[in-house]
């Protein structure tokens, strides 16, 4: 999957959370952003890793951003004792000039 670097980093004076996620839930079109990662962060770099290719539809990986106080927004649900953030594929935005 390219050079993702994942873990909090400082860039340009924000705090950029870089997570991956392997699979979306794809019948409410969301992915889990872990709570106590939204609180130390300014800014969520998300790679979706999920590969999909049908006739009518492809989706391949690919890097999304959100802000992470917008993250902060979506209702919370437990993923196995972890608090996160139910966040709507369609709120981020795709993060072009980056190599998955």
């Amino acid at each position: 999957m390219g050079d993702f670097m994942e873990g909090l980093f400082k860039v340009n004076g924000k705090f950029v959370e870089r997570t991956s996620i392997r699979t979306p839930v794809w019948h409410s079109r969301e992915v889990g952003l872990a709570a106590f990662r939204a609180r130390r962060a300014d800014i969520f770099e998300v790679q979706v890793k999920y590969k999909l290719v049908k006739a009518d539809k492809a989706w391949l990986p690919k890097v999304m951003t959100i802000m992470a106080a917008k993250v902060r927004t979506y209702p919370l649900k437990d993923a196995s004792g972890t608090p996160v953030h139910m966040v709507p594929i369609s709120a981020m935005e795709e993060k072009t000039g980056v190599t998955t």
